[in-house]
């Protein structure tokens, strides 16, 4: 009897071996943990910059495609109305390219992104005329390429599909210190110094109704810095602690036009997320990643660009 006791003491565990046994577990844990987190945003990193690879292959089609011409930025985008503007629809009903274009560049390369049928959407409605509920009805399809895993899935904000990634409209800011979107030179017809980058407004909506031209596509001739050294598109900043609610750059949408949601300014460095919701977002580059964002450069290259760097010395177009 005493051997069969003695045998079942040595079998068990008491209180403090198990506790012993759990701390060991939970360091570990906490050792492992950090590691685990660093090859997930690796491996989102690489996804990301795969995506970009993606955008870019599908502007170079896009390009060959339209008489050797980039896509163009878009048209007139209401801000402070909350307007939503309409695709420009030709007489076919098949939405119209180039400079007639309303809706912006990452609407314009849905043809050579796998997305068709999403460009030329459209439900029964007036012949030749505006289809509203066709627009609103691409305008809330997200697509998954244009989000970057590290920050979220693809979402919905207000009826509104977003977008990660923003094209280079070159040196010059679209906000004012306020925050609000400085409109004039957006209307600019000339050719001034800030209008240095690849995407370009496309034209401008008149008080009588119609449309004039403001700036014509830039064609990777005109990229005399070298296609190699010019930034085309990228990730975008955002804050993060708004995700999910409309924020400056984050609140029309992925087919908007001359907006920051679609746009970016290389006279901001480049940083990561904005984590402090009180804190207004301009219209820089950046991303959720840490130390440095994904680029897709003009020559159709995908590189990685560290926040530190000065990145108004990578976006010229001349």
């Amino acid at each position: 009897m005493s051997a069969l006791r003695a045998e079942r003491r040595v079998s068990g565990f008491t209180l403090v071996e198990v506790l012993v046994v759990i701390a060991i577990i939970v360091t570990l844990i906490a050792l492992l943990l950090p590691a685990v987190q660093k090859v997930r945003e690796s491996a989102n990193k690489v996804y990301c910059a795969n995506n970009l690879r993606n955008i870019g292959h599908a502007i170079g089609n896009y390009t060959s495609s339209h008489r050797n011409k980039y896509p163009t930025g878009g048209g007139d985008t209401f801000w402070d109305t909350g307007f939503f503007v309409l695709r420009t629809l030709l007489p076919n009903t098949l939405p119209a390219t180039e400079g007639e274009q309303d809706w912006g560049w990452a609407f314009q390369i849905l043809p050579y992104f796998d997305q068709e049928n999403l460009w030329k959407l459209r439900r029964s409605g007036p012949p030749g005329g505006p289809d509203p509920i066709g627009d609103a009805e691409i305008a809330a399809m997200p697509i998954g390429g244009y989000f970057c895993p590290s920050r979220r899935n693809p979402q919905v904000i207000n009826g509104l599909a977003a977008i990660d990634y923003a094209g280079c409209q070159g040196i010059f800011s679209m906000f004012m210190p306020n925050g609000k979107h400085d409109l004039p030179c957006l209307n600019y017809s000339g050719t001034p110094p800030f209008k240095n980058g690849i995407f370009l407004k496309s034209r401008r909506r008149m008080k009588n109704g119609t449309f004039a031209p403001v700036d014509a596509p830039i064609k990777p001739q005109d990229v005399t810095d070298g296609c190699s050294y010019t930034l085309m598109v990228s990730e975008k900043r955002l804050n993060s602690g708004l995700l999910g609610t409309a924020q400056p750059g984050d609140d029309l949408g992925w087919v908007s036009g001359m907006a920051s949601t679609t746009l970016r300014s290389g006279d901001l460095n480049p940083a990561q997320d904005e984590p402090n919701p009180a804190v207004i977002v301009l219209d820089q580059f950046g991303s959720a990643h840490p130390s440095s964002m994904n680029a897709l450069f003009a020559d159709g290259s995908v590189r990685q660009i560290r926040y530190d760097i000065a990145l108004s010395q990578q976006v010229c177009v001349a």
